[in-house]
């Protein structure tokens, strides 16, 4: 398991609409020790993010309600110390 400073695991947010996609995107990364999280639409992501602190989030550009970037503007607003990497 992958810990950060605070000696809690590492917690990623995966977000992409391709189901196939997701759930290997979620394997591989739950084998290298975070906590993952996944969801397909920015609405799913919100919503975790509104009951859940995620250090990190790997985010799809084109999503079914709105894109990568968007998403990643409302998650910083509710999550400033979040980490972002778009694909």
């Amino acid at each position: 398991m992958i810990y950060g400073l605070d000696n809690l695991p590492r917690r990623l947010l995966v977000v992409d609409d391709d189901p196939a996609l997701l759930q290997m995107m979620c394997w591989t990364f739950s084998d290298m020790g975070y906590l993952v999280e996944a969801a397909a639409s920015c609405d799913e992501a919100i919503r975790l993010a509104s009951t859940q602190v995620f250090e990190f989030a790997l985010v799809d550009y084109h999503l079914p309600d709105g894109n990568g970037l968007e998403l990643m503007e409302r998650l910083s607003k509710q999550q400033p110390d979040l980490r972002s990497v778009h694909e």
